[in-house]
């Protein structure tokens, strides 16, 4: 599995093009339900999506059949959230920090974890910055909640995501 770090850079780096809470192209939409941690901007990219950019990637740097499959197979099941996270300090902005819950609409837990950590870049005077992105290895449904919380200060976002209906 070579290409799964590889994979997610490509991913990660052209996710936040896909939907957002501040409205973008897709089929999805991202509700914003609660509202308490810092959390600057939630990015969702379906599976689907993720898979036809892998597949283009994968036909643009000419791969290899068994290399290709290895890029494919490391498209996450559920897609993949990427985030912007804002903190008064290191700690604060760290995605260790943070946890993302995924799960249905009815509340029943379909995947936890904790952020990856990141370089936390200082933004301002009092502001740290960082990036993060969540591989979902589940399967999810045309409506799903996520949950972000910021575990220094015992506080959390939480977000609708639903497949429009064209």
């Amino acid at each position: 599995m070579k290409h799964k770090g590889f994979f997610s850079l490509i991913l990660f780096v052209s996710s936040f093009t896909a939907v957002s809470a501040e409205g973008g192209e897709s089929r999805w939409k991202v509700k914003d339900i609660e509202d308490h941690a810092d959390v600057r901007k939630i990015v969702y990219e379906s599976r689907e999506t993720a898979m036809r950019r892998a597949e283009k990637k994968a036909d643009v740097l000419m791969l290899s059949p068994s290399d290709r499959d290895a890029m494919l197979a490391s498209v996450p099941e559920g897609g993949v959230i990427a985030l912007k996270l804002a903190g008064e300090s290191i700690k604060a902005a760290n995605p260790e920090s943070w946890t993302v819950v995924v799960s249905d609409v009815s509340g029943k837990e379909l995947y936890r974890t904790k952020g990856n950590y990141k370089k936390v870049m200082h933004s301002g005077s009092d502001t740290y910055k960082s990036d993060d992105h969540i591989s979902i290895p589940v399967a999810v449904s045309d409506s799903f909640r996520v949950f972000i919380i910021d575990r220094v200060h015992a506080v959390r976002n939480e977000y609708l995501i639903t497949r429009k209906v064209k």
